[in-house]
């Protein structure tokens, strides 16, 4: 009987030692072709992209945006990577559905003149909290091709409008309505915030959205 349980013993350490290599291995390529893509989607713009490790599973991200450009004063990124180093991560992400994300902060060089959120209807916790808040109003209107998203939260419906109907805006939503979370405009901090799944697939689709976006203020 105890040969038996120290058996068991023995395997289960040998399943969590073989996925911890194995995932943290599978991590490191993701994050360095992360990066690559960053990189490369980033370079027309800014004359500096610089990375820095945040944690161990996940990076920081500065581009210094060039001159001749100049839309942005900054822009930052972090991208955090799931925990496949750890067994129990497998068995949970069928309920958690955890991925890897991609979070952006970028600052333009003018100021953004209203609040604005569009939610994913996944984010069912922040949407009933910025609602109680009761600072902004619904933007009602066409959402046919925005199908998996609350309606958008503004402080100036109008300019919300405006800013949502702007061709190349609504095109880069749409095209990244499967991957994004949160885009989120901000007055008093006068930057645009981004959320969304990071994959290789995903990151060009939502760094050119928060490039449109940023370009309105530009």
């Amino acid at each position: 009987m105890l040969m038996y349980e120290f058996e068991a013993i023995a395997l289960v350490a040998f399943l969590f030692i073989l996925t911890y290599l194995l995932g943290s291995l599978r991590n490191r390529r993701l994050a360095v072709k992360y990066a690559k893509l960053i990189r490369e989607q980033m370079s027309p713009y800014c004359s500096r992209v610089g990375f820095r490790r945040l944690g161990l599973t996940g990076f920081r991200v500065l581009c210094q945006p060039k001159d001749v450009e100049r839309r942005f004063e900054k822009i930052e990124m972090a991208v955090s990577l799931v925990d496949r180093e750890n067994l129990m991560h497998y068995p949970l992400s069928l309920f958690t559905r955890e991925h890897d994300r991609l979070v952006c902060w970028l600052f333009p060089r003018n100021e953004v003149p209203f609040d604005l959120d569009v939610l994913s209807l996944a984010e069912k916790k922040l949407h009933r909290k910025l609602l109680g808040m009761n600072t902004l109003k619904e933007v009602q209107g066409d959402q046919a091709d925005l199908q998996g998203f609350f309606p958008p939260l503004a402080s100036d419906v109008r300019a919300a409008k405006r800013f949502l109907s702007h061709q190349e805006v609504r095109e880069s939503l749409v095209k990244a309505s499967n991957v994004l979370r949160l885009l989120s405009l901000s007055h008093s901090e006068s930057r645009i915030h981004l959320v969304g799944k990071a994959s290789r697939e995903s990151i060009e689709l939502l760094l050119n959205l928060a490039l449109s976006c940023g370009g309105r203020f530009g």
